[in-house]
């Protein structure tokens, strides 16, 4: 925290401009049940073992804001301190330290530029994992992780129907602790590979009338995987080129109404691969569609609701190859006054099963989340956040005795404050 955190007080005496600086601190408590460790049977069949555990977070946090006509710059740090006193009260805390910085510039009335950066480093416990995740079926139990992902978007408008875009990403992921890979996942797999995405989407949009907008993008990506010895899918080198050019349609049916479709293909070249891992040379569709509604609005209460389901191709993070991804999800949100509040389900599977090719126990391909949060923002300065998480996590769905697992269930308190002193200019 203390390093970034002085690098960005640094950074308001290079700025020639008005600059914000924000501190304050979160506090989050969390009880339930989670994975915590591994057992095998005679067979050979791992499965996990769960705890109740009492979880403790403190949160120092520390940004900048800097503005002007045509830049907006943010620069926020965090340091993450967990303990858990249930049932680890004599153990050390874990930390993780993080760092964002974002960057909106409107270079003309016409275009725009954004830039995100973000950078964190530390130790993760199952929970965390699966924020920093979302949707993902097979997870370390824990892992000690370097993760940097930087994103630039910029888009110009070149009439009142039609806007182009570009679109530049980049991610690496690293697991450090050897500990981590003799754990392995809560399915069996060895430890997440050292992982290196980047990707190009040029995109347009174009407005077919009042109602109607038209979108087409191409995506190509290029991920390298360094699977890691321990794993099940295959082991060595794995190089991919990613191709995904869709089209898609977005339609206002009624003025609370939104409906989007979009259709495309993911093609896969196997630039180096090992010799052990089989790679579909078919193209597998991508599709999606998402209805989004308003369902109630007054002066002081909101009600929003939002459905949707896809599929998705691209190479997991955990299990180090390609998959095929059906998604489903449902939210309800409402706001009234100070009060927000929802429930979010998300529901994910693979396509097709992933062999084993070390252990006997296939790995997760299933999970299901379930969260209703309440959300409290008594002031500026002072925000309460509590309520409920549940997921679940299986194998894939034509597994034989076919079963749910890996069960977390957390009760919630999170209270959050900050402090914004008056604006300084260097």
């Amino acid at each position: 925290m203390f390093a970034s955190g002085s690098a960005i007080v640094s950074a308001l005496f290079l700025l020639q401009a008005e600059a914000q600086f924000e501190a304050g601190a979160r506090l989050e408590t969390r009880a339930g049940e989670s994975p915590t460790g591994t057992r095998s049977d005679a067979q050979g069949n791992l499965s996990t073992t769960g705890q109740a555990q009492v979880v403790v977070t403190a949160v120092p946090l520390i940004g900048v804001r800097w503005l002007d006509a045509n830049d907006d710059l943010r620069v926020n740090s965090a340091t993450r301190i967990l303990w858990r006193p249930v049932p680890l009260f004599g153990d050390r805390p874990i930390f993780l330290e993080s760092i964002e910085a974002s960057h909106i510039r409107r270079t003309s009335k016409r275009s725009q530029w954004r830039l995100s950066l973000m950078g964190s480093y530390g130790e993760q416990d199952y929970t965390s994992l699966q924020k920093e995740l979302p949707g993902q079926p097979a997870l370390p139990l824990s892992a000690t992780m370097l993760t940097l992902n930087a994103t630039a978007l910029t888009s110009w408008r070149s009439s009142r129907r039609l806007e182009l875009t570009m679109q530049l990403g980049g991610t690496y992921r690293r697991s450090f602790n050897d500990q981590t890979t003799g754990i392995g996942t809560t399915s069996g797999y060895g430890g997440m590979p050292t992982q290196a995405t980047v990707i190009t989407t040029p995109g347009l949009s174009y407005r077919l009338n009042q109602r109607s907008k038209f979108e087409a993008a191409a995506t190509v990506a290029d991920t390298d995987s360094q699977l890691p010895a321990t794993g099940t899918v295959a082991t060595g080198h794995l190089n991919v080129l990613m191709i995904q050019p869709r089209i898609g349609i977005r339609e206002q049916l009624t003025r609370k109404h939104e409906l989007h479709l979009a259709v495309g293909v993911s093609q896969i070249v196997a630039l180096r691969k090992p010799a052990d891992l089989d790679l579909p040379w078919y193209p597998a569709p991508i599709l999606q569609i998402d209805l989004n509604s308003l369902l109630q609005q007054t002066r002081r209460a909101v009600v929003s609701s939002s459905l949707g389901a896809g599929t998705s191709a691209f190479v997991d993070p955990v299990l180090g190859t390609a998959v095929s991804r059906a998604t489903a999800q449902a939210s309800v949100d409402v706001r009234w006054g100070p009060w927000n509040a929802g429930a979010r389900c998300l529901f994910t599977t693979e396509l097709s099963a992933q062999n084993s090719a070390t252990e006997v126990t296939p790995p997760d391909q299933t999970s299901v989340s379930v969260e209703i949060p309440f959300r409290y923002r008594s002031s500026r300065q002072l925000t309460m956040e509590f309520g409920g998480r549940y997921s679940e996590r299986a194998p894939y769905l034509g597994t034989k005795n076919f079963a749910w697992h890996n069960r977390e269930m957390w009760l919630f308190l999170n209270i959050t404050t900050t402090a914004t002193p008056s604006s300084t200019r260097s």
